[in-house]
């Protein structure tokens, strides 16, 4: 591929990576052998746009602000003819002059240059792969439609949020993809911001009819709607309107381009984007930096083919040897042939005294409250089954380098945490060995679970999930917005559900712990679920006093 003749700015471009072939390749004229690591478009349009104009003007392209127009920077019709023949030897696009008054900021024009190019596949991690499959199994399942729900009590301004709703959409390129298919194999591509697709993104509707108690079973019913991966969009943001009360906006993502570390950026994103625009000003969003979904996806793949991967590989064979156990809980009802992927969810609050004891118990004992509460679940499991091997699944950030920290994307990974216990098993004991386990497990992270999976041969039962059937998730993430004076809170009872067939998530708060056990109401009856529910908070409470005691001894009723 040619240079173009003007100097790069001091910084990462995609084309300095021809040794590891990311040659950008128009859809459909290349095999999948050739698109592994093509970066997106977007992005990369606009680091060239800022060198080409920093040459032309004769500034430092670190003093041009994406969002402000050209032409406030001394741009005359001899730097846009400049412009528009540089574009069309770089980008092999055609500019007229009108198109340049139209979108006359870097980001506007960058936007604009790559809808007129074909769009870049990506090769999806192999986390992203799993996903692909499961939905393409099960094509109207909402299993992995990750919801953020607000509520405004004030005044909603509608304008100034589709504004913020445009930000975040030309911020974070991520969620702008679309996962398509070529040969049975999966691909990903950016599409670029103005594209058709999102004039379904966001969806306004007067709800003014639904009394206060229907809202929650609304806003769940709405979350679990399925998503095309194909045709996309994979974000939805649906406003729904009370105007005698409130304004409640609900966010959707499919799982396979966003995780919960994403939730967070996009909320802080979001809304700082929102109070910008409200103050009629164009909002300072964190910047994402050089790195880009695909760089995790190139160091995935690196891992995986080097000496990391086969050292991750190794443990976990090793920790997952012999006959892996399915957990045999008692069921309400038959397991169907083929998984539903159906969820709810039963919530229950520690008080203030139990959660205070419990967090200085673990430092006591010297282990983390994460690994205390495993624990107690693996209790409660054990009691129910008698089984004296469990396995369950723990998901984990995912990101191993820093510079994929402001990326929102895919990067949660799942870890199996596999116990040994008995009745005569000391409970000081066993959060001994599975304080251990965890970080074992955690420092051999970097293995997807999907290639795990494949490697041990695990065999498919499509009624159970291979390897684990139960899943333990640990949340003391800041809760964002939680300040009165935004006039923006979360709506709460609002969830993923129907990954797990059984899973505890434990959410700390500021003085309080939620805990949050999902289910399949095709497999377990909600008065089950509440009586297990029941049963953990007993073991947190005796636990804090009978510590030493067997594992059959605690009390659970």
């Amino acid at each position: 591929l040619p240079l173009p003749t003007y100097p790069f700015a001091k910084q990462r471009h995609w084309l300095a990576r021809a040794d590891i072939n990311s040659f950008l390749v128009p859809a459909g004229q290349a095999p999948l052998d050739r698109i592994q690591m093509e970066p997106p478009a977007g992005d990369n349009i606009r680091e060239t746009l800022l060198a080409i104009l920093s040459q032309i003007l004769g500034t430092a392209p670190d003093t041009i602000r994406t969002n402000k127009n050209i032409r406030d920077y001394g741009a005359d019709s001899i730097v846009a003819m400049h412009l528009m023949r540089d574009i069309e030897e770089r980008f092999a696009v055609k500019l007229s002059g009108r198109e340049l008054l139209e979108y006359s900021t870097v980001d506007s024009l960058a936007g604009h240059i790559a809808s007129k190019k074909e769009p870049a596949r990506s090769a999806l991690s192999e986390g992203q792969k799993g996903l692909w499959l499961l939905q393409k199994f099960s094509p109207l399942m909402g299993a992995y439609n990750v919801p953020l729900a607000f509520r405004i009590k004030r005044g909603f301004d509608d304008a100034a949020f589709s504004a913020a709703c445009e930000d975040v959409l030309k911020c974070h390129a991520l969620l702008r993809t679309v996962i398509r298919e070529h040969d049975g194999e999966p691909y990903q591509v950016i599409v670029e911001f103005g594209d058709p697709v999102f004039d379904q993104a966001v969806r306004r509707e007067n709800i003014a009819h639904l009394d206060e108690d229907d809202v929650l079973p609304y806003l769940t019913a709405k979350v679990k709607t399925p998503f095309d991966l194909e045709t996309g969009p994979l974000l939805r943001v649906d406003v729904l309107s009370r105007p005698a009360h409130e304004t409640l906006v609900l966010v959707t993502v499919h799982h396979i381009i966003f995780d919960g570390s994403s939730a967070l950026l996009l909320i802080d994103a979001l809304w700082k984007a929102y109070f910008a625009r409200l103050q009629h000003s164009e909002p300072e969003l964190a910047p994402v930096g050089q790195a880009a979904y695909y760089d995790f996806v190139q160091w995935e793949q690196a891992m995986l083919a080097g000496d990391e991967g086969r050292d991750h590989l190794a443990y976990w064979k090793q920790q997952l040897a012999g006959e892996l156990p399915v957990l045999a809980l008692p069921a309400d009802h038959p397991r169907r042939f083929v998984q539903t992927f159906n969820g709810h969810s039963h919530e229950c609050r520690l008080e203030p005294a139990l959660t205070q004891k419990l967090r200085e118990f673990a430092p006591l004992h010297g282990v983390n409250l994460s690994v205390l509460y495993l624990a107690v679940f693996t209790v409660l499991l054990y009691r129910y089954t008698g089984q004296n091997d469990i396995l369950v699944g723990m998901p984990t950030l995912g990101r191993p380098q820093r510079r994929f920290e402001a990326l929102i994307g895919y990067f949660i990974n799942m870890v199996v945490i596999r116990s040994r216990l008995s009745g005569e098993t000391r409970f000081t004991e066993l959060l001994k060995t599975l304080q251990l386990t965890v970080l074992d497990g955690l420092d051999h992270a970097a293995l997807p679970f999907p290639v795990l999976v494949r490697e041990l041969a695990v065999s498919r039962d499509q009624a159970m999930s291979p390897v684990y059937q139960v899943s333990f998730a640990y949340q003391n993430f800041a809760r964002p917005l939680e300040h009165a004076e935004t006039g923006i809170a979360l709506v709460e009872g609002i969830h993923q559900e129907g990954e797990d067939e059984l899973g505890l998530e434990v959410y700390e708060e500021k003085d309080r712990t939620l805990l949050k056990m999902d289910f399949r109401p095709d497999v377990f009856e909600l008065s089950t679920i509440q009586r297990m529910m029941a049963h953990t908070v007993n073991l947190l409470e005796d636990i804090v006093v009978n510590a030493g005691n067997r594992v059959a001894d605690l009390a659970m009723l």
